[in-house]
Order: C-alpha cells, then structure tokens, then sequence
C-alpha cells in the first residue's frame, strides 16, 4: 500500500513544514482570539 502514494523525501519535509505552520497560524490566531475575549 504504501507504493501507491509515492512521496519523495522533499515533499514529505514540505508537508511537515506547511502543516507546522498551519498549526502556528492556528494557534496565533487562538492567543488573539482570547486576548480579545472573543
């Protein structure tokens, strides 16, 4: 199963950065949230 979806090496450290800052996004989007008592 795992050859179906070949990922090289490159793309893999791609996803991992794009969803590292998706979660940094996300949690400065919560901090403003709550310093705003949103």
């Amino acid at each position: 199963m795992s050859d179906v979806y070949p990922v090289s090496p490159w793309s893999e450290k791609q996803i991992l950065s794009d969803m590292q800052q998706e979660n940094v996004d996300y949690f400065f989007i919560e901090k403003m949230m709550k310093s705003l008592d949103f």
